[in-house]
């Protein structure tokens, strides 16, 4: 019995027609296709996951680093008020708070730009996952 239906599967394959077997050929085809896009889908979203925490992260670190420059003005806006002697160990204060508050404004705004580059890979990644669902 088992004999009969092979012969039978093997005589219908036989007996496709060439534009069958191109459309199953293409068939096949789309169907790897399908499985790369849902594995591109996949490791998009994790990566989109990954983006999200570090942008997260940058974010916390942008608002400590632009606390710190509010400290630092604060500090330096007291000690300009109290009309505090000038002598070399306050010019050289006043000089090293100036250039920590440069770098950590510099470093803010190098956050902020690498904010804006992960909200654009997240949209850009959104944007490809709705496409290929």
């Amino acid at each position: 019995m088992q004999s009969a239906s092979k012969s039978i599967r093997v005589n219908r394959v036989e007996s496709t027609s060439p534009y069958q077997q191109r459309l199953l050929a293409k068939v096949k085809a789309l169907e790897k296709q399908v499985a790369k896009l849902q594995d591109v889908i996949e490791t998009m979203t994790l990566e989109k996951e990954t983006v999200e925490m570090d942008m997260e992260i940058a974010k916390e670190h942008a608002e400590k680093l632009q606390q710190e420059v509010e400290k630092l003005t604060a500090a330096m806006a007291l000690s300009a008020g109290t009309g505090r002697d000038c002598s070399e160990g306050s010019l050289a204060e006043i000089e090293e708070l100036t250039a920590k508050k440069n770098k950590l404004e510099s470093e803010a705004e190098e956050l902020k730009e690498m904010l804006d580059i992960a909200n654009a890979y997240k949209t850009m990644v959104e944007d490809l996952t709705e496409k290929k669902i």
